[in-house]
């Protein structure tokens, strides 16, 4: 058992929630688009088995009902005087259970620089009893309440335009404006401002046990990956697959379908529940553009990295200069560049995020600073490759071409950023 009280804590728990776990159920007495939770649950609604969110006071933003309208297994409590005071949410697979109990409403725009505590349980240290009861609670309390009407929905709206789209400052809260340090404004429940918010806390989990990466064996890189939970190791490895598939079918990125190419791109689309594994991008507002355009320069910078056989620093620095053009503002960063590299080459790019920096801080003595695009080459990638780990040969399995470890192999360096969810 847990207490969160930081947020950064609190946003580390729930992504590592999310890759772990393949069922959701939850009630909660508020729930806004612009939340960590709320997020998640926007970018994972195919898990959730029972859902019950709180709408008195007209606390829940229109927004994130919409979105979930045509969820089955989402509902409402109206009640105005005896809604819902709980924030449960219980998370499993058939063997393991997590649970966050109490207040997830840590500091937003409406709620002042503050943070209350979440308790968190699991089923290593707590009975499988309790975890059935709130799951019995869960189910109760939902089976309570209907499905949200067209009419009733509307009527919602109407209201909570009336009562509570007065922000704090005395504007729409659709019209504020949150500031970051070094962001540009951008509206706070406007999909921008989600997509940012979810993009910037994947896929940083708990932060696994110092190793020293630059001096394992590829048999200790293996028995690393093993460490971590299979479901989530099984994703990101299928993603790369598939992707990889795509490539060999068609080797031009702007002839690919458009769903694969945001697929590629680390954003939503038709094709791919598993797209945010490495890291969403769909708050990379420049990216969302060039592959909606299918901006030719895109297409012309992945076409510099070729699908087998060594890359060199010359095609790396083609791609990003081909890239550059792709955006006309030159708005775009290091999570781009290497989510981009790494779903066309796993085997010699790793993705640049909050997990991966921790990871190669720890085993590189990479400084902070070094994580940008003209360093990203001489000061990451030239070092991760002169690793023992990364030099080995493909695995021999003889008539087995397509075992899990030669396809690791094939995937190595983009896998090393799964290693941030060891140690759960």
């Amino acid at each position: 058992m847990k207490i969160i009280i930081k947020t950064k804590d609190y946003q580390r728990q729930i992504v590592r929630l999310f890759r772990t776990y393949k069922r959701i159920a939850f009630v909660c007495e508020t729930l806004a688009p612009d939340t960590e939770m709320g997020a998640h649950l926007l970018a994972h609604k195919d898990r959730i088995r029972y859902g019950l969110i709180g709408v008195r006071h007209h606390a829940t933003p229109p927004k994130i009902m919409t979105a979930f309208a045509a969820h089955p297994q989402i509902r409402y409590d109206y009640h105005p005087t005896q809604g819902i005071y709980a924030n449960i949410f219980l998370f499993w697979n058939k063997k393991s259970w997590e649970i966050l109990m109490g207040s997830a409403h840590f500091p937003t725009k409406y709620r002042g620089d503050f943070c209350q505590a979440v308790l968190h349980l699991s089923h290593k240290q707590t009975p499988a009893k309790f975890r059935d009861d709130i799951e019995s609670q869960i189910k109760g309390c939902w089976k309570k309440t209907a499905q949200t009407k067209k009419k009733t929905l509307q009527d919602y709206t109407a209201q909570w335009q009336a009562n509570f789209a007065k922000g704090v400052d005395g504007k729409s809260p659709d019209s504020q404006k949150v500031k970051g340090k070094n962001s540009t404004e951008t509206s706070a429940l406007s999909p921008a401002s989600l997509d940012s918010r979810y993009s910037k806390i994947a896929p940083s989990a708990v932060k696994p046990e110092a190793t020293s990466l630059s001096d394992v064996s590829w048999q200790a890189f293996c028995g690393m990956l093993t460490e971590v939970n299979p479901d989530i190791l099984k994703d990101h490895m299928a993603v790369l697959t598939r992707i990889h598939g795509a490539f060999k079918a068609q080797p031009k990125f702007a002839l690919l379908d458009p769903e694969m190419r945001r697929v590629i791109a680390g954003l939503p689309n038709k094709l791919e529940a598993r797209w945010a594994c490495f890291g969403g991008m769909q708050g990379a507002g420049s990216l969302q553009k060039a592959v909606r355009d299918n901006n030719p320069y895109l297409g012309e910078a992945l076409d510099n990295i070729p699908l087998n056989g060594v890359v060199s620093r010359a095609q790396y620095l083609a791609f990003v200069k081909k890239l550059s053009h792709a955006f006309s503002s030159g708005r775009f960063g290091i999570g781009v560049v290497t989510r981009l590299l790494a779903m066309k080459r796993p085997d010699q790019f790793v993705c640049i995020n909050p997990g991966t920096r921790d990871i190669l801080r720890d085993s590189y003595a990479i400084p902070k600073s070094y994580f940008t695009i003209p360093r990203y080459w001489d000061e990451v990638i030239s070092r991760l490759h002169k690793s023992p780990w990364h030099g080995a040969g493909m695995p021999k399995n003889g008539a087995e071409s397509n075992s899990e470890e030669q396809q690791i192999w094939q995937q190595r360096s983009a896998l090393l950023g799964v290693l941030a969810y060891r140690q759960l």
